[in-house]
């Protein structure tokens, strides 16, 4: 008779490699569990059994029956293993480089006074850190919220938050983000802002759980476990539903109908062996909000051609796959392949409507060397195309925030519906080198050109890392950056199709 099981940890389990398995009374009849816990035993025979499993100094022994021509159910063991032999987790920052750089883990982040349990919210408790009226980002010293990049498990997301300053993610997911507020490193994108690097945790290993929450705004719930000893995986999703209890708030003319919104989130770990991971991942986010604007409204009496109905919608989705392999002892790589949509329809009462569309693949590659001990190079490309179509019919207002008098009723009234790409070609190099026990230099470059205004850019980084204490670290850095104008400031008819980027110089010290 052949019998089979299997040998788990009990709490996790985690497959338990290397358990001896023998017959009680049958010395030369022995098996030895493989990489994921499973063994099987040939028996002499058929009839009463005793199964004696040994692992870590634990022994388990079970009474089994075996019957010709019977299919023997799997033996499943748990050990509970001491607690010097349970597994230990080492981490490490994300990013070594600390200039400008603040980490907070997602934790403390929704403790924060205002957050209201949401760590992202907590962001904007932050110094240097505001929410601006009207925008669904924060601003960040010495730029505005469309000047900031942000990246998740190292994608590029273009909505970070809701309507309202709501962050698009599951609070319980959020492991810990990094705000780098000036002169951060060539491999992030090309803005003049701020860089919000989040962190979403893994999906649990030890069974399958999941969280459903309700309240009076909405509703969301976490599904997450393993599918087997090398995969795992979560999703999550939320959606608010207030606007089917409460339709509308009306206060000094304007009528406000309650603004929906809804997001989810997906990852999917496998490990395929020790030296490589494939991940994939989801996410998606949407918003919409109308209201009414009354003729004796303050701002339909600053702007007459706002007096009526507006709504707004804004949504996108993002979807990647992602190879990280140990190539050698010093050397790491990360593969991306990710695919963005984006879908935006506003109407402005007589001011006119606008919606467009965004389809954009980019292709992402990172190798770590380290050549030495407190020494490594970085080196990164991307390749990405941007897919556009524009459908307006709306005043054109060419001027920018700095315009205290922007007028939108003057504005000239301009129908447009194009299609057009833009290609985007981006290589960036950073070598660290601790050159004393406490001082560590940073240099890198970034090399970005596009093809839509043909604009192509060579950007210098520097930085500084001095570790004048073990709690005091003293840092400064200078980077040039640059930044593509707003769609609206370079399509043509409404803009300028020959602009050159934005620029920005860069410097920032710290302690």
């Amino acid at each position: 008779g052949n019998l089979s099981g299997q040998v788990l940890e009990k709490g996790t389990g985690r497959s338990l490699q290397g358990a001896q398995v023998t017959v009680q009374g049958l010395p030369d009849v022995a098996a030895e569990s493989d990489g994921r816990g499973n063994f099987d035993i040939d028996l002499p025979g058929f009839g009463d059994f005793e199964l004696v499993v040994r692992y870590a100094g634990v022994q388990l022994v079970r009474p089994v029956h075996l019957e010709p021509g019977a299919q023997s159910p799997v033996q499943t063991f748990y050990i509970r293993l001491p607690e010097t032999l349970r597994e230990m987790v080492v981490t490490a920052p994300r990013s070594p480089d600390r200039v400008s750089k603040a980490v907070i883990s997602g934790k403390t982040l929704s403790s924060i006074a205002g957050s209201g349990g949401d760590p992202l919210a907590g962001l904007q408790a932050m110094p240097g850190v505001v929410a601006v009226n009207g925008s669904s980002a924060p601003a960040v010293r010495g730029s505005g919220p469309g000047d900031n990049v942000y990246y998740v498990d190292g994608l590029v997301i273009g909505k970070l938050f809701h309507y309202g300053s709501l962050s698009v993610f599951n609070a319980d997911l959020i492991e810990d983000f990094n705000l780098y507020s000036a002169a951060f490193s060539p491999h992030y994108g090309d803005v003049t802002g701020a860089v919000i690097d989040v962190a979403l945790r893994k999906p649990r290993t030890d069974r399958i759980g999941g969280k459903v929450n309700i309240s009076l705004m909405g509703a969301d719930f976490l599904v997450e476990g393993p599918r087997n000893a090398d995969q795992s995986f979560y999703f999550a999703a939320r959606r608010s539903y207030i606007d089917l209890f409460i339709k509308q708030i009306e206060d000094k003319g304007v009528t406000i109908q309650i603004p929906r919104y809804w997001d989810y989130q997906g990852k999917y770990l496998w490990n395929l062996n020790d030296a490589h991971k494939l991940s994939f991942h989801l996410h998606g986010a949407g918003d919409q909000l109308a209201l009414n604007l009354s003729a004796t409204s303050n701002a339909a009496i600053r702007e007459p051609v706002l007096a009526g109905d507006l709504s707004l919608s804004d949504s996108g989705a993002s979807q990647a796959v992602m190879l990280d392999s140990v190539l050698s002892d010093t050397t790491l790589n990360t593969l991306t392949l990710q695919h963005r949509t984006r879908d935006a329809r506003n109407h402005i009462a007589q001011a006119g409507d606008l919606a467009f569309t965004q389809e954009s693949l980019l292709l992402r590659d990172q190798v770590r060397l380290e050549l030495s001990a407190g020494h490594e190079l970085t080196l990164g490309a991307e390749l990405g195309q941007t897919r556009v179509t524009v459908d307006a019919d709306l005043n054109n207002t060419p001027c920018t925030q700095f315009d205290a008098n922007c007028d939108l009723t003057t504005g000239t009234r301009v129908k447009l519906q194009d299609a057009f790409s833009s290609r985007l070609l981006a290589l960036s190099v950073q070598d660290r080198k601790r050159v004393l026990n406490d001082l560590t230099l940073v240099g890198g470059v970034r090399y970005s050109k596009e093809d839509y205004l043909d604009r192509t850019y060579t950007e210098p980084r520097v930085g500084v890392e001095w570790e004048w204490s073990r709690d005091t670290l003293f840092t400064a850095g200078w980077g040039r950056h640059n930044q593509m104008p707003t769609g609206q400031q370079i399509v043509r008819a409404f803009g300028n199709p020959r602009l050159d980027h934005i620029r920005a110089d860069h410097r920032v010290v710290g302690v």
